[in-house]
């Protein structure tokens, strides 16, 4: 998306955090305090393209590079909850990232009452192919409002999708579904939260 809908879409979940003072579109390029929030991205590609891997977990990745020490509190977004969502547990799926062997059937033979989080892009429901009567989609409009989803349910199980990266800043009760080779993005994140399962196969 442009610059500006990602400004929109981000300003009233950005604007909440009690750490954030303002938040507004950089005009000034050149401000030398200014901090590359993109700059992970090219320690790790250049650490991925040496090695073939991925070998260090998110908070492990971002410590790394912009030098701080990992926080004893894992949560790092703020934001509301809604009691109607208390008892949900909430789900997605990407169409990208998926694991064969994750027992989607299972687990969601074993639950109701779940509630399967879209955004406009229907494609992800659509093409979520273990669906069961007990499966609702739920739509949300804007980040703020999946947020606040997440931050509200019993637990929420995905794959490494942006829902997921976002009920980890929430530090929600989860479960990632690991795709084999960017799985090390969250393998080694239960050293620093008691909220987070992972699976990748039956052995790991």
């Amino acid at each position: 998306f442009s610059v500006e809908k990602a400004y929109t879409d981000l300003y009233s979940l950005v604007i909440q955090q009690p750490y954030i003072e303002k938040f507004e579109i950089l005009s000034d390029k050149n401000i030398p305090d200014a901090i590359d929030l993109a700059l992970w991205r090219n320690r790790w590609n250049g650490l991925n393209n040496e090695t073939g891997c991925h070998f260090q977990c998110w908070s492990e990745i971002m410590s790394d590079t912009y030098k701080f020490a990992i926080p004893n509190e894992y949560k790092w977004i703020y934001t509301h909850t809604n009691e109607i969502f208390k008892d949900k547990i909430v789900i997605h799926r990407s169409v990208y990232h998926h694991n064969t062997n994750f027992s989607w059937i299972k687990i969601l033979s074993e639950i109701k009452d779940v509630l399967f989080l879209c955004t406009d892009n229907k494609r992800e429901w659509d093409e979520f192919e273990f669906k069961n009567d007990n499966i609702q989609p739920y739509y949300v409009s804007t980040i703020e409002e999946m947020a606040v989803v997440i931050n509200s349910c019993k637990m929420f199980i995905g794959n490494q999708s942006a829902p997921f990266a976002i009920a980890s800043a929430l530090d929600v009760p989860r479960l990632v579904e690991l795709d084999s080779h960017p799985s090390k993005f969250y393998m080694d994140e239960n050293k620093y939260s008691k909220n987070i399962s992972w699976y990748l196969n039956d052995n790991v």
